[in-house]
């Protein structure tokens, strides 16, 4: 059965080895994702990287914010509880960097012709440059490798944030009134009896959704728990559908509250929350 929304709740930090990283890899921990971690070169043997959480951990989601590759560029992420991966729990063997939102060797819905399947560059770039990978159940992992090659791109794979995550999932889906906005906040300046001018910044995407009818063991159990420790402070990854691999990384955001969420309680021991999340760009 399909899964419904995942939450993030406890974001994972650890200690970063391996490669060659012109500006470090402790960058990968800032919640801005504008604050990059950027290989030396573009060879293989600088831009990999080993994570080590310092214990097992509880883990269901993977998710990169400005990942900062070419379209020709590949990436290969590993978990596992053993230092030399030799029994990963999750393994995403060779993947293209940037995500697959439609069939290889097809038409797009523009009917131009797509080898690889490869969602279009604007898009990819108006997102944020985005990469989610949700594993099919809860894993167990102390250590994660990441491998870039990116040879033939004309500058070094660079990464914003990168985040693992333990994840709240309710019992219940969102509710069907869930709404994604694309905030552009470029702005306009009219010239009296003349031209407009646009100075061009970043889109971000507002996330509002709602969680009703939780029962109140997981509402004092983990909902309750997961907002109030995040609050407007703690970035969130919230993924609507996250078996959905060809939208995850359209509907998915990385991004903190713009509201205190107000839980209210519409039945005998149910609950409700409606929150509103900001991408960080």
């Amino acid at each position: 059965m399909a899964r419904k929304v995942l939450i993030s709740r406890r974001h994972w930090t650890g200690a970063f080895s391996g490669g060659a990283w012109a500006l470090p890899l402790t960058n990968l921990l800032k919640p801005q994702p504008q604050i990059v971690a950027e290989a030396a070169s573009t060879d293989p043997d600088d831009s990999w990287f080993v994570m080590d959480l310092g214990g097992t951990r509880k883990v269901g989601l993977f998710y990169f914010a400005m990942l900062l590759c070419s379209s020709a560029g590949r990436l290969w992420l590993q978990a596992s509880t053993e230092a030399d991966f030799s029994t990963p729990t999750f393994d995403t063997g060779w993947t293209t960097c940037w995500p697959r939102d439609k069939e290889p060797m097809t038409q797009d819905p523009w009917g131009v012709f797509t080898i690889y399947g490869l969602i279009d560059a604007d898009e990819y770039a108006a997102l944020g440059f985005p990469r989610l990978f949700v594993p099919p159940a809860i894993i167990d992992c102390r250590y994660i490798r990441i491998r870039i090659d990116d040879q033939t791109a004309s500058r070094p794979p660079a990464i914003g944030t990168f985040v693992v995550a333990e994840v709240y999932q309710p019992a219940i889906n969102i509710a069907y009134d869930w709404k994604i906005t694309p905030v552009d906040n470029s702005t306009v300046a009219q010239v009296p009896y003349g031209s407009a001018f646009s100075t061009v910044r970043p889109t971000q995407r507002r996330l509002q959704f709602g969680l009703g009818f939780i029962e109140q063991e997981e509402f004092i159990a983990q909902a309750f728990g997961t907002f109030l420790v995040k609050g407007k402070h703690a970035p969130f990854v919230v993924v609507p559908f996250p078996d959905d691999e060809r939208h995850r990384e359209k509907t998915a955001v990385y991004g903190l509250l713009t509201d205190d969420p107000e839980f209210t309680n519409p039945f005998f021991r149910r609950y409700a929350v409606t929150p509103t999340l900001l991408q960080l760009v």
